[in-house]
């Protein structure tokens, strides 16, 4: 069965996040249980020592973190994401096109599904992948970052991007 791992930040190397150790666990799992893996998604910016695995497809570098983005890039994110009916976090995605996206997942050759370990490349390229079977692995708990990420937010703009948590 070959699976691919689609996932906003590719692993790396050594895991530093908890993000990154469960990714790594997911795919070790999977591997181990017979799954021939590859994977997709960005390579982090600025990390200097990378070791990315055989099998992986590196769409660009992208820096997924708000606060180290400048005003204007996250003017940007919040424009594409009204544009195309997306969240915020998928539109940072948007660095590849679904053409790119599309055009590496047909590099893969045959594939037999698709493992979403976030909302944010799945919400961003939906369309490319709507015909391929898809899971998605809730690895972060990531409804308590969101309350983290609000509770922290501060003046206007920090706010009122996590003003929809109140909802929830």
């Amino acid at each position: 069965m070959h699976l691919i791992f689609a996932t906003s930040m590719v692993p790396d190397g050594t895991p530093k996040s908890g993000y990154e150790i469960a990714n790594a666990a997911v795919l070790d799992a999977l591997t181990r249980a017979g799954c021939r893996m590859s994977v997709m998604g960005f390579a982090w910016k600025g990390r200097e020592e990378r070791k990315i695995a055989d099998g992986t497809v590196v769409l660009g570098e992208l820096e997924p973190r708000t606060e180290a983005a400048s005003g204007l890039t996250k003017l940007g994110w919040l424009a594409r994401a009204m544009m195309r009916g997306m969240t915020f976090s998928s539109a940072k995605m948007l660095r590849a096109s679904p053409g790119d996206v599309r055009r590496a997942l047909e590099g893969f050759g045959r594939v037999d599904g698709v493992i979403f370990n976030s909302v944010q490349f799945a919400g961003a390229f939906r369309r490319v992948f709507a015909d391929l079977p898809c899971i998605y692995v809730a690895h972060n708990v990531e409804h308590f970052s969101a309350l983290q990420s609000a509770d922290a937010a501060r003046g206007w703009w920090g706010a009122s991007c996590f003003a929809a948590r109140r909802v929830f």
